[in-house]
């Protein structure tokens, strides 16, 4: 992960500058020195696609974009978190999915509210990212 500061601008104001970083695998984020605000802004995008060349019978040649997500997650006051995800494979439209804010200040209970998927498959364990297969159980 590579971390950026900006420090030069708030040096002089005695503020510690929020922390910038990248990542491929976690996006870009920012974050306060002390760890207690950050938010992370990452996507991925899944796209099929088939050429048929020589072949005698008229095959399906074409791309399609079967997954593709936006996403922003973080938290703040270091208990809370929030996560927002955009869904755009549903033929232009535009999908909300996983939108919702978390109190973890009940260890070892998390006391989350809004729209969320459930956590209660193999799907659900593994994520799209490392799917063994493309299309996604019903």
């Amino acid at each position: 992960m590579a971390v950026l500061a900006p420090g030069a601008a708030m040096a002089a104001d005695n503020v510690d500058p929020p922390q910038l970083a990248f990542s491929p695998h976690g996006g870009l984020g920012v974050k306060t020195q002390d760890n207690r605000f950050a938010i992370g802004l990452h996507g991925f995008m899944q796209l099929d696609g088939a050429v048929f060349d020589d072949d005698q019978a008229q095959l399906g040649n074409g791309t399609s974009v079967r997954n593709a997500k936006l996403i922003v997650k973080g938290k703040a006051f270091t208990d809370w978190g929030y996560k927002f995800q955009v869904d755009f494979t549903n033929d232009g439209k535009k999908k909300l999915q996983d939108l919702f804010v978390q109190y973890r200040g009940f260890k070892p209970v998390t006391v989350k509210l809004g729209n969320f998927k459930q956590p209660f498959s193999l799907q659900f364990l593994n994520g799209a990212r490392k799917a063994t297969f493309m299309e996604l159980g019903v």
